[in-house]
């Protein structure tokens, strides 16, 4: 999407799940070197998805405090947490910040990551919906308009829309 601007870059920084290992790491350290040929080796870094997102909060945090009570005094010694959850996983950053001698110091407590989230959460919250469709259809009307007969054509159909998500949950 970029084209010349990416093949001719010469650093690269890559978030990732808190899930990867090095094998996952080097197979992309790979496919960027094959993609980018500029790339200088020592410059290819990774940064956990959820540790980007806490730069981030740290880049921002004022603009963060301008829409509550809170007070940025109040951020010189505070503990957060970085929920970053994507379509595959779910990353973890637990940190703390403090003021030392006027300079903002962090110490990442824990991190972790699970290799289900956003696809996981949207299957569930779509078996709720499909529950409460057909829990909501008890007109007989209905399920013979749709050829469905009764207990079992409600399972039938439930079935049919969960068929339709086609997510993997192993």
């Amino acid at each position: 999407f970029l084209g010349e601007e990416a093949a001719s870059a010469q650093k690269l920084i890559m978030s990732v799940p808190n899930t990867y290992s090095p094998i996952h790491l080097d197979i992309l350290k790979n496919i960027a070197k094959g993609c980018m040929p500029n790339l200088r080796p020592d410059y290819t870094n990774f940064i956990s998805e959820s540790d980007a997102v806490a730069c981030y909060y740290l880049a921002n945090q004022l603009t963060f405090c301008n829409n509550s009570d809170i007070r940025p005094s109040e951020l010189d010694n505070s503990n957060v947490l970085v929920y970053d959850m994507g379509a595959g996983t779910l990353d973890l950053t637990y940190f703390r910040q403090s003021k030392v001698d006027n300079r903002v110091k962090v110490s990442i407590d824990g991190k972790m990551g699970v290799s289900k989230a956003g696809s996981y959460l949207d299957y569930v919250l779509a078996e709720i919906v499909v529950d409460l469709i057909v829990k909501s259809l008890d007109d007989q009307q209905y399920y013979d308009e749709l050829h469905l007969d009764g207990a079992d054509g409600a399972a039938t159909f439930k079935s049919e829309l969960l068929g339709l998500l086609s997510i993997d949950l192993t």
